[in-house]
């Protein structure tokens, strides 16, 4: 199972990694990063949506409500799922998304953008986020990461790992890019190959 302190960003995009929390083969996945809360506080924090005084004050909190914790972690895994469904849609449908696994995303993104606090102070509109203590508050910057992905990012560059079900924006030259990693899937291909080349 996945170490969320190890997890790789590989994606391209904070949202696509979000996704890539839920990794293994593409048609049984088994290497979860999220095996609890700590692990999405954690996991946000590491990726540059939550700022570590945040991330503290939300383990205190999850610390004297466990239940309400498990249902924010039950809801960062739906909206994942949600996610990885669209994103595997226009892998197999180029021409548009569906709708079906939509509504996970707009209810979570209506609930970040009530909760959010417009910063008008940068070259383009920012949204942050002053409740350290409510548990669903890493839930938000990776929400509106999610919208900016469907909204405003080359969704035709997209691709998927050819041995594991990770995904990522494909920005290399020649747009061939195969894996997630050549460290790590890539060299396990050329291996396979290998062997079955020099098979006597």
């Amino acid at each position: 199972m996945g170490d969320v302190r190890r997890f790789h960003q590989i994606g391209g995009h904070v949202a696509l990694d979000f996704v890539n929390t839920l990794g293994g083969r593409p048609d049984d996945p088994d290497d979860e990063y999220l095996h609890h809360y700590g692990d999405l506080v954690t996991w946000t924090q590491r990726v540059g949506l939550l700022e570590p005084l945040a991330a503290e004050h939300l383990r205190t909190a999850a610390s004297t409500d466990v239940a309400t914790a498990q249902e924010v972690l039950t809801s960062s895994r739906h909206l994942r799922y949600s996610l990885d469904q669209l994103l595997r849609d226009r892998l197999t449908t180029p021409a548009g998304l569906s709708n079906d696994d939509g509504t996970a995303v707009h209810s979570a993104y209506l609930s970040a953008i009530r909760h959010a606090t417009p910063d008008f102070s940068t070259t383009h509109l920012r949204w942050t986020w002053r409740d350290d203590t409510n548990l669903e508050r890493p839930l938000w910057p990776i929400t509106v990461a999610a919208v900016d992905l469907l909204s405003n990012s080359p969704l035709h560059l997209l691709s998927r790992c050819q041995h594991c079900r990770w995904l990522f924006l494909d920005t290399s030259r020649q747009h061939n890019r195969r894996w997630c990693s050549m460290n790590v899937c890539g060299a396990i291909m050329k291996m396979r190959r290998y062997r079955a080349a020099h098979r006597p």
